[in-house]
């Protein structure tokens, strides 16, 4: 039983040592490619904030990673690495914080637009004129696992041996430039989801959540300020319409 479990582990761990592993910032994760256009965007100039930190912060003081030890595993709210699986075995791990990622990422996600982040400007856009303003709040990126030695025994059987579980939140606002007083816009994003895996299935998938919350909500998330751009955009022309045809009238 013991030379079963040597040659089930090595099977799992001799690809991920011969496989190239290259490391990136989050905020360089490749997305898909905005599905959609708006004329509404077209020569406007948008400004996305750092997001917030609302994250609590007790699953950050027991262990040295950054999270808390539960009975057969742990919960950690900070994820400090992202792993993407390529083509022939090799990988990327994203690195970073995402507070300050997630602009970024949202940022090439708006389809069109003079699209611009806070961070990249000396004086994070605050002595220039914007049509519209994103802020954000993080509130959870939470990564649960569960696992022991003794599954790995009922792996070799095709049991599970690893429960994982991924919970990304945040709460995003767009503001008329104008206006930085009163949202258009007002949304909360979340992803939950969990994965069972075992020695021979489901490890790409659970080692893929965290990216999929991103790229998932990322994408609604956009979808809805664009939408939301193209109202907005709609309501004023419709006004400068009624007072240049009252203006006439007059």
């Amino acid at each position: 039983m013991r030379l079963l479990t040597t040659i089930a582990l090595l099977g799992l761990l001799l690809p991920a040592c011969s496989a190239r592993t290259t490391a990136a910032r989050i905020a360089e994760l490749e997305l898909p490619e905005p599905t959609t256009t708006t004329p509404a965007l077209e020569g406007k100039r948008v400004l996305v904030r750092r997001f917030t930190d609302g994250r609590p912060t007790e699953y950050g003081r027991h262990l040295g990673g950054g999270g808390v030890a539960v009975p057969g595993g742990y919960q950690s709210e900070y994820t400090l690495a992202y792993h993407k699986r390529g083509k022939r075995g090799a990988s990327t791990i994203y690195q970073g914080w995402l507070p300050m990622d997630l602009p970024h990422l949202f940022a090439r996600s708006l389809p069109g637009g003079e699209i611009r982040v806070a961070d990249d400007l000396p004086d994070a856009g605050a002595g220039q004129r914007w049509d519209y303003v994103i802020e954000g709040r993080l509130e959870a990126s939470r990564k649960s696992h569960r696992t022991s030695v003794a599954l790995i025994y009922l792996g070799l059987l095709g049991l599970p041996t690893e429960f994982g579980r991924y919970e990304l939140r945040y709460n995003l606002r767009l503001y008329d430039g104008g206006n930085p007083h009163q949202p258009l816009l007002t949304r909360t994003y979340a992803f939950d989801e969990k994965v069972t895996a075992g020695l021979y299935y489901n490890q790409r998938r659970l080692e893929a959540l965290p990216l999929d919350a991103l790229t998932t909500t990322l994408a609604e998330s956009a979808a809805d300020v664009t939408a939301e751009i193209a109202k907005h955009h709609a309501r004023e022309r419709a006004q400068e319409t009624t007072v240049a045809t009252a203006n006439a009238e007059g």
